[in-house]
């Protein structure tokens, strides 16, 4: 009995001393750890001080920056106002030189021109020569005659132009697209190569939509060029035309803050403008195309003729062009006038009767009667000349 209770009394022992053991194994782990901590922290710490510093510097160098751009750019503006002058003090020179000259300039005064050359316009174009394109631009469709004002996008990737009625058909074996682009209260019908079906996503939705592309020859200013366009309904927008970045990458750079920098390739012909402002001007009773329509109404008047009073005198959209009204009446009236010249007298009643078609029967008789007075005519000549 008293050798059980010894074993079990060296057994509880062994057992506390075990569990005090792993307990002090278990704080040292944790003091090494919790050190590890606070070394990685304050290496943190270190790095969170770096990172402010450079972007403290990051900053200051940014307004380094801006301050040595906005410097470069007043000397850009200086040196044109000298290169403009120079230009103005040139072409002073040369009207003095050319004055006395009935020939017009000197050889030297062009020698000079052609030396000098004509200074660049900064105000369209960068240094390094493209074209500047404000946030809205207008733009020359040859295939529908028309310009239509485009709203430049750097986000999208293909132009795109307002859309609808779409159809595919081929011609000759080429594969072409018919359209019409209805904006402005106006329906403009145009044809157009076919390219390829394109899938594009909105930022708007995550859902793809599927478009045609075509290609279309455009004009901006005296830039011409041949792109593609995908068709899309824009009625819901406010411009009937979208350019993107492959059109404008390598020609062009854009500054937001101006709009409609490039002048227009086609000013006297149809232009397409953005809805709110053709809303304004149609409230206001304004046309933008008041000319166009004018000049076109005058190219079509006096093509469509009516011979016939049943269409009333308007024989065409401008009755300055019109042709002469040519009824029964007029015709009657010169039959009548031949009858006179040929010494025949009508009755009164037949003077007098209604309007109508002159029979076959009154334009022998007319026919009779002519050349009856012609051969008295010719016996009277005849026996003078015998006698």
């Amino acid at each position: 009995m008293l050798c059980a209770r010894t074993t079990i009394a060296a057994v509880i022992l062994f057992a506390a001393a075990s569990a005090q053991s792993a307990t002090t194994d278990v704080g040292d782990k944790l003091l090494s750890v919790k050190g590890t901590m606070d070394s990685i922290n304050e290496e943190l710490r270190a790095q969170h001080a770096d990172i402010s510093r450079l972007t403290s510097d990051v900053a200051a160098s940014n307004r380094e920056n801006a301050a040595m751009n906005r410097q470069l750019l007043n000397e850009i503006k200086a040196l044109r106002r000298q290169n403009q002058a120079l230009w103005d003090t040139n072409q002073a020179l040369i009207k003095a030189d050319s004055g006395d000259n009935p020939n017009g300039v000197s050889q030297s005064a062009k020698e000079i021109l052609k030396a000098v050359g004509e200074p660049r316009n900064y105000d369209i174009e960068t240094p390094d020569g493209k074209m500047l394109f404000g946030s809205e631009e207008y733009v020359y469709v040859q295939e529908a005659d028309a310009t239509l004002a485009a709203r430049v996008d750097t986000g999208a990737t293909v132009s795109s132009i307002a859309a609808t009625n779409i159809s595919r058909f081929e011609s000759d074996g080429v594969k072409k697209v018919r359209f019409t682009i209805e904006f402005n209260d106006r329906s403009i019908d145009v044809e157009a190569p076919f390219i390829r079906v394109t899938r594009v996503r909105q930022s708007s939705s995550s859902e793809f939509s599927y478009r045609l592309v075509v290609g279309l020859n455009i004009k901006i200013a005296d830039y011409s060029v041949y792109t593609e366009f995908n068709l899309m309904d824009r009625s819901h927008m406010d411009f009937p035309m979208l350019l993107g970045r492959s059109l404008l990458t390598d020609i062009a750079s854009v500054d937001v803050s101006r709009n409609y920098i490039q002048k227009r390739a086609d000013p006297d012909g149809l232009l397409i403008i953005n809805r709110d402002l053709y809303t304004l001007l149609k409230k206001n009773g304004e046309n933008v195309n008041k000319e166009y329509d004018e000049r076109m109404s005058m190219a079509q008047g006096g093509q469509v003729a009516h011979p016939d009073d049943s269409y009333g005198s308007n024989l065409g959209t401008d009755s300055t062009k019109a042709l002469p009204e040519v009824t029964q009446k007029t015709l009657k009236d010169e039959y009548m006038q031949r009858l006179k010249d040929a010494g025949v007298s009508l009755p009164p009643d037949a003077a007098a009767s209604s309007e109508g078609t002159v029979s076959t029967s009154e334009s022998d008789e007319a026919k009779d009667t002519e050349n009856s007075a012609e051969n008295d005519d010719k016996t009277q000549n005849t026996k003078a000349e015998d006698k």
